[in-house]
């Protein structure tokens, strides 16, 4: 439990972060005047926008280099988001442009009840096949679920 710096009411966390180098940051919300702050264990992260602009021979390396982001990222002194926003191409499109990005993998939707024929979204009953699954374990059982079928486009 923490105490509110401003009305020394009872706050609660709303956000916690730890970063590459184990620094703990927490984000705390007052229940009775809705005041917020962030704490810190150690050092402060490293601001989202870069100090420095990456060079095109940074931006070279980024997209050549087959080590992971994270190894990229210490080497270049910028996250290892960046390092696969610029992989992907999101970010310094233009530089290089002859090199190719990587594609991200369309993601098809997972399997879901809500996406089963048998599914029919009365929590007392919500499987024609009569499983309770749906209930006990969440929608999601779906992937697990042997007599899956999913709802034809046409409908």
């Amino acid at each position: 439990m923490a105490v509110c710096e401003n009305c020394n009411g009872v706050a609660y966390v709303t956000e916690t972060r730890r970063n590459q180098s184990g620094d703990v940051r927490r984000r705390f919300r007052c229940r009775s005047c809705d005041f917020a702050w962030t704490e810190l264990n150690g050092i402060a992260p490293k601001g989202a926008a870069p100090e420095v602009r990456l060079s095109d021979e940074v931006i070279l390396d980024i997209l050549t280099d087959t080590s992971p982001q994270y190894v990229l990222a210490d080497k270049h002194g910028c996250s290892a988001s960046a390092i696969g926003r610029i992989r992907r191409g999101e970010m310094h499109a233009n530089i290089h442009p002859e090199i190719p990005r990587f594609k991200s993998k369309t993601k098809t939707g997972r399997k879901t009840c809500r996406k089963c024929t048998h599914y029919r979204g009365i929590r007392q009953d919500p499987c024609d096949l009569g499983h309770r699954d749906p209930v006990e374990e969440g929608l999601t059982f779906a992937s697990y679920c042997s007599n899956f079928t999913l709802i034809p486009k046409d409908q």
